[in-house]
């Protein structure tokens, strides 16, 4: 999948890193939230203590700001951009077709949907933009 990013999501980028002492591996604006994909060795060090850095991030572009951390391998960055644990994980490809299959437990599916689907949306999301993949299903 090819992506295209404009010089002002550039410059949000360039921005969020400086703010955020960090390197940012890809960012998206879904409704009012700002997405970062970062490559970090502890999302706390992005956060800042007791949150202050990344609420001054926020009120610099005032709008939500949700962080990931980026991984290489694809389970790994799928579990990140969850915000529950996975159950099982499977990767498949046909006809050059990616589906990621996921399942959590019971009682952690609404989180791991979100209002209104957004959580699973931004998931596929970032799945897509990052590694290509074409579906995700919650099972």
């Amino acid at each position: 999948m090819k992506i295209t990013i404009s010089q002002e999501d550039l410059q949000t980028m360039a921005l969020f890193e400086k703010m955020a002492k960090t390197t940012v591996v890809d960012y998206f604006k879904s409704d009012d939230e700002l997405n970062f994909v970062v490559e970090c060795r502890n999302l706390s060090d992005v956060i800042g203590p007791q949150g202050k850095r990344i609420n001054e991030i926020k009120s610099r572009f005032g709008h939500n700001i949700k962080v990931f951390k980026y991984s290489p391998e694809i389970k790994e960055f799928t579990e990140n951009v969850l915000p529950v644990p996975l159950k099982t994980f499977e990767l498949s490809e046909k006809q050059g077709k990616k589906t990621v299959m996921i399942s959590v437990e019971q009682k952690d599916k609404s989180l791991a949907i979100g209002r209104e689907g957004k959580t699973i949306k931004n998931a596929s999301a970032l799945l897509k933009r990052v590694f290509g993949v074409d579906e995700v299903r919650l099972l």
